[in-house]
């Protein structure tokens, strides 16, 4: 069996039953249950199955193994175009129940699985241009940033700034502005020397009126501004 990798979607080859030999990029090696191998380079590769062999193949998009990657590393990660071995049993992607076999529950064990990796500081390095845009939101959420203004602060163009975004966290510019400015509304609702109103803090992020900035707290946070602001004043009074 062939498979080819793209830069849209890798693949991981994960053993039930049985071992293959996987030959590609010039070397060969055996997979057997206990391992998977992440398709992600740039070549074909090519695996043998012995007779009886069984095996599990996942197709994935890049875009959500660098998504899930960036949110567990806490910053800008990509999934660099390389193959890579590692430790994963089949049981943790196929759980025996399979009501619990999510997407999202998938994808995480792949990455933390591919983190435990001896290879993990090459497969996950930091998307620099990505990085520097995030830093310079977070670090002034209330600006009203353009997609020019962050594209120069990267050093790409716009549209690259657009699409690495996408690729890497799983989110628009503007999802990320709103996100950062949301965080700060909560930072100073939180604080104990803010004295501004949610209305003052509102039109100071950039929602104007409280109530666009109500609907979009509660969403995030599960509750809204005045909730938060009531109970981090009894946090500080008990």
């Amino acid at each position: 069996m062939s498979i080819t990798p793209t830069e849209a979607m890798v693949h991981v080859l994960v053993p039930l039953a049985g071992h293959a030999v996987i030959v590609g990029n010039g070397e060969s090696h055996t997979l057997e249950p206990g391992m998977a191998l992440l398709i992600a380079g740039t070549e074909k590769i090519t695996s043998v199955w012995v007779a009886g062999s069984r095996a599990l193949i996942l197709h994935v998009p890049r875009a959500s193994i660098q998504a899930v990657s960036s949110r567990l590393y806490g910053n800008s990660r990509r999934l660099a175009a390389i193959d890579c071995r590692f430790a994963l049993v089949a049981q943790a992607v196929v759980p025996d129940d399979a009501a619990e076999m999510t997407e999202k529950r998938i994808l995480e064990t792949l990455v933390d699985a591919l983190r435990a990796s001896p290879q993990e500081a090459v497969l996950f390095p930091l998307a620099r241009s990505v990085q520097r845009a995030v830093d310079h939101i977070r670090a002034n959420p209330v600006l009203s940033w353009t997609i020019a203004d962050l594209a120069a602060v990267a050093g790409v163009t716009a549209g690259t700034l657009r699409r690495n975004f996408s690729t890497c966290l799983g989110m628009s510019v503007t999802q990320l502005v709103l996100q950062a400015r949301i965080e700060w509304v909560r930072g100073r609702l939180e604080s104990v020397t803010e004295s501004r109103s949610i209305g003052e803090l509102s039109i100071a992020a950039g929602f104007g009126a409280s109530g666009m900035l109500n609907r979009t707290y509660q969403r995030h946070f599960g509750e809204t501004p005045s909730q938060t602001r009531t109970r981090a004043f009894r946090s500080r009074r008990d």
